[in-house]
């Protein structure tokens, strides 16, 4: 199966509004909780993806292994629904970072 894999990285920051550092990991979570600009919440199935993401997320050691539809999802949800508050270089590499994800194949879990 072909998965995109975003490697979660900490990156060091000169700009004072993010505390010297940028966690990856934290600003997938923030992709992945985040509202619609115009304050109506989110959907019911921007719900249930929300939580089924934030579940593989939270399980992830070292990067998070997402199926083309839930990393469309991710990349949707980054250009439509956040809105940064600091222009910084490390969220721009972040931005791309997150939008170059290489694919890769992975195995299937097996079913029990």
């Amino acid at each position: 199966m072909k998965a995109r894999k975003i490697e979660f990285k900490t990156v060091q920051s000169t700009d004072p509004a993010l505390a010297g550092k940028f966690v990856y990991r934290d600003g997938i979570d923030l992709i992945i909780k985040a509202s619609p600009p115009d304050g109506k919440g989110l959907s019911s199935d921007d719900i249930l993806k929300a939580v089924e993401l934030r579940s593989e997320l939270a399980n992830s050691k070292d990067a998070l292994y997402l199926s083309q539809e839930n990393y469309a999802w991710l990349i949707y949800k980054l250009d439509a629904h956040v809105r940064w508050k600091v222009p910084a270089e490390v969220i721009a590499d972040f931005i791309t970072f997150l939008r170059e994800a290489p694919e890769v194949e992975v195995a299937e879990a097996k079913k029990d």
